[in-house]
Parts: structure tokens; C-alpha cells; sequence
């Protein structure tokens, strides 16, 4: 996360920490045709997942807010 000779405070690994993230089931639902989705918005903007291991990956929810926010003003 932080290169050599670099710090970090104490505030920054608390930000870290206390970061949300969100399943796949949880951002598309258990449809694999909104699997399909989600890997084909990554074109429009929408965030790319965080590996948290082998094989599990996640979305951070501030990011995946973020995105349907600017989607919304961007139909209205």
C-alpha cells in the first residue's frame, strides 16, 4: 500500500479499515444476467472491484454510490 520510506498515519489506516465494500450479490443481486452487467459497465465508468483474496473481489460502497449518484443527475 505505501512505497519505501513511506508512512502512514494513523488516520489513514483507520480510513482504510473503516472502508464498506459490497458483494457481487449485493451490487447486481443473483441474477448472472446482472453479472453480465456489471462486467460490461466497467466502459461507462462504473468502479472496478478490490481483490480481498484468491477469489473473492468487492466494490467499495462509496464508490459504487458515487456512480449511481452521477448516473442519476446525468437522466434527470
Amino acid at each position: 500500500m505505501w512505497g519505501k520510506g513511506q508512512c502512514c498515519t494513523q488516520t489513514t489506516i483507520i480510513g482504510v479499515l473503516a472502508q464498506r465494500f459490497l458483494e457481487r450479490t449485493n451490487v447486481a443481486g443473483p441474477s448472472t444476467v446482472r453479472r453480465q452487467i456489471i462486467w460490461l459497465s466497467f466502459d461507462r465508468g462504473f468502479p472496478r472491484p478490490v481483490n480481498l483474496s484468491g477469489r473473492a473481489v468487492a466494490w467499495p460502497e462509496s464508490k459504487v454510490a458515487a456512480w449511481l449518484a452521477q448516473r442519476s443527475h446525468q437522466v434527470a
